[in-house]
């Protein structure tokens, strides 16, 4: 989505002077309590140095804390103001910061901190930029701008030890990670909060930094400059201790929560994963006084493409989608020349293989053409043409040209605009398909659409659901399937590589499991009941175990708790044993029974005695000028679950689960082996409550010493464009 720099954060600052500060430790801002709040001014108290709340100046108001549950929707709640004036303790500012607080402040803790606004920063070797640790309402934040570029040569933006003091349990967990230890539940927000709830926690503080450019450095550090940024740290072992940092347990880290880290950059260069260093290395809770909080949040909003972890940051662009003109041909939502649809159930889509494209890259030959979807072969017809990976050629898999036909000839069509001469779209290394796309007025779906043509992997054709709207595209309710929609090569090991939420900027793939949705509308509506993609929650973790009925266990890289092995569990027991947690792809059988890998494909197709695994996440795009009521319930590229109780002692009346991923989240792998073995000349029950899902990839299979060596399907993404949400829903889901 696109992130509001103007009216939420008041662009990149007007600062004129540059700032290269000597080696040592540097506090740049202020901070004071708010105490009260009207449409114009601002009371503060308790500032750490008055002096810098002068006219002129910028600042950044945060809800630190709240008192209850009632008001968690309002905790890191942030607006960016200007002083106009000063009268005392009462500042007038230039926006309206009450509609940031409608209820009273006396169930919020609110500081306002000082935002300098420089030209070019540069952080060199042996510098530390510090916030004044957090006490007595305010504190533990670093804030600038800078107009120019902030170029990190060495040196750190630092807040170890400088967030709350003390525990607040009002952070909503983002997964509970695959123990069944109730110690570990509340880890930290989904990373996308941090654009709108910018939090402190107990343990390092938070960034909020805004620059026209950022140059990045391997050597520096936003967070903690003791730990890095490595993304693969999210297992969990039989200790039972976190592996969220790189650089091990520190002894002198207490078990509290990493940074709160907020960027908004037009561009930038060398950026290195190691750079967001927002976990803690973390210790083991012998109480549960001492709940672990070791993830931090990332977000990053920037007109450059990420090619970092998706695990580590969050990321929106901060154009609009009229700039999709250049990468997509996008230049409307459509003519509404197809009216509005009399049936939103029927197969909307046609699809032909291309089997050409002209030197001049403006016709395109096609074969194996449909004919039975809605939207037809004529002029004036709006067009995807669609490359799609082929003989492990992946990277640039689901790259995408929009187009109207303005002429046809057999079975030549030409269109209004060249393919671009990009490596995406070459034959030699890509199958290519043109998808019909109907131009309607207005859409209303409140049933299920799963009419979509399947991906065929031998016409090389389908799989893809997609619709223009030129008006209001009202999806309460609806559900849009592609689930079993998919087709072609499995990504694997390589192609989830290179497809992520962030890749899927220019791309919309289609997975060997589910198919592909993409909406282009000028006003899209959805709720929590809204289905896109298949029919289940986007908000749902990473798959989980059902460690007991009424306490699930989350998953987050696909791993499992449990072993067929040499596991003695009596009939009722529900107990698992807290193996590492390797992390499983989504995929075929496993191998290693000790190990329970999820395979590498991205279907899970039955690898032993033809049972199927989880398929892997539908793919969706959206790109819409409002988006109403949005929910990540509704974006659902959750990997699948693999089958649910097996076995002819499964007890499925007390476990009805299956647990599919939600958005961005693999499927949790096989839940349930049950094996009777004779020990001790009595008969035994042995069950695996294993096969977490995971972020991006499924959950593990349980091995090949049981018949039931199945992985979770490795997750879809999806990526939106987006010039304005409202009523954004997302109470009780992944993010608050």
């Amino acid at each position: 989505m696109a992130f509001d720099l103007d009216g939420q954060a008041l662009g990149y600052g007007s600062g004129t002077e540059n700032f290269t500060p000597a080696a040592g430790n540097h506090t740049i801002n202020a901070y004071a309590r708010v105490t009260n709040i009207t449409k114009k001014t601002i009371t503060i108290a308790d500032a750490t140095d008055a002096s810098k709340f002068t006219a002129g100046t910028e600042v950044l108001l945060q809800i630190v804390n709240v008192d209850s549950t009632s008001y968690r929707s309002k905790l890191g709640g942030w607006r960016v103001c200007k002083i106009k004036s000063v009268n005392g303790s009462v500042l007038t500012v230039s926006n309206t910061p009450s509609k940031l607080i409608k209820e009273s402040l006396s169930h919020t803790t609110t500081q306002l901190i000082t935002v300098p606004t420089y030209k070019n920063v540069t952080l060199n070797e042996g510098v530390s930029i510090k916030p004044t640790p957090y006490a007595n309402g305010r504190g533990g934040v670093v804030a600038f701008k800078c107009s120019g570029n902030l170029t990190f040569n060495g040196g750190h933006v630092d807040l170890t030890n400088a967030g709350l003091t003390t525990a607040r349990t009002l952070l909503k967990q983002e997964a509970n990670q695959s123990t069944p230890d109730s110690r570990y539940k509340h880890s930290c927000w989904e990373n996308y909060a941090t654009q709108k709830h910018f939090t402190l926690q107990q343990g390092d503080g938070a960034a909020f930094i805004i620059c026209k450019k950022l140059v990045g450095n391997s050597n520096s550090r936003i967070g903690n400059p003791a730990a890095q940024g490595v993304h693969y740290q999210r297992g969990m072992n039989n200790s039972p201790s976190w592996k969220n940092s790189p650089v091990g347990n520190l002894a002198n880290f207490s078990m509290a929560g990493g940074s709160s880290i907020l960027i908004c950059a037009g561009s930038h260069s060398g950026l290195s994963v190691k750079m967001f260093a927002k976990y803690r290395s973390l210790g083991v809770a012998t109480s549960d006084d001492e709940i672990t909080r070791g993830f931090g949040r990332c977000y990053i909003a920037t007109e450059t493409a990420l090619t970092l972890d998706e695990a580590c940051y969050a990321a929106d662009r901060i154009s609009t989608p009229s700039r999709l003109q250049d990468t997509f041909n996008i230049k409307d939502f459509g003519d509404g020349s197809d009216g509005i649809p009399a049936d939103t159930a029927a197969m909307l889509n046609n699809y032909a293989r291309v089997s050409a494209i002209s030197d001049d890259r403006s016709v395109v030959t096609y074969a194996a053409r449909t004919t039975s979807g809605f939207a037809g072969w004529k002029t004036g017809a709006l067009v995807m043409i669609h490359a799609m990976h082929k003989d492990g050629n992946v990277k640039y898999s689901g790259r995408f040209h929009i187009a109207r036909i303005i002429g046809i000839k057999g079975s030549k069509i030409t269109l209004d605009a060249p393919i671009p001469s990009i490596s995406a779209f070459n034959p030699t290394y890509y199958n290519f398909q043109i998808v019909t796309i109907p131009q309607y007025e207005s859409f209303t779906l409140t049933d299920e659409n799963a009419a979509t043509s399947a991906y065929n992997d031998d016409k090389l054709r389908g799989g893809i659901f997609a619709i223009a709207v030129n008006g209001t595209c009202d999806l309460s309710g609806g559900k849009i399937n592609v689930m079993g929609k998919g087709g072609g090569d499995a990504y694997g090991l390589t192609g989830l590589k290179y497809i992520s939420n962030q890749g899927m900027a220019t791309r919309l793939p289609i997975g060997q499991g589910h198919g592909s949705v993409f909406i282009l509308a000028k006003h899209l509506i959805m709720n929590s009941s809204t289905r896109i993609g298949a029919t289940y929650s986007g908000a749902n973790y990473g798959g989980s175990t059902p460690f007991s009925a009424g306490n699930p266990q989350y998953g987050y890289i696909g791993s499992q708790s449990g072993d067929l092995a040499d596991n003695d569990k009596s009939a009722n027991s529900d107990s698992t044993l807290g193996l590492d947690g390797t992390r499983g792809f989504g995929g075929k059988g496993g191998t290693q029974s000790e190990n329970h890998n999820g395979g590498t494909g991205s279907n899970a197709t039955g690898a032993v005695k033809s049972k199927e695994g989880g398929r892997q996440g539908a793919h969706v795009m959206i790109v819409a000028d409002k988006i109403t009521g949005f929910n990540m319930a509704a974006i659902s590229t959750g990997g699948e679950s693999a089958v649910k109780w097996v076995g002819k002692y499964a007890r499925t009346s007390n476990w009805p689960y299956v647990w599919h991923g939600g958005a961005s989240y693999g499927g949790a792998g096989i839940h349930s082996v049950v094996e009777q073995r004779t020990l001790g000349g009595a008969q035994k029950n042995f069950f695996a409550l294993n096969g977490n899902g995971g972020f991006v990839n499924g959950g593990a299979g349980s091995g090949n010493k049981s018949e039931f060596g199945l992985g979770g399907g490795s997750s879809g993404f999806a990526f939106v464009y987006c010039n304005d949400v409202a009523d954004q829903s997302t109470a009780d889901i992944l993010v608050d």
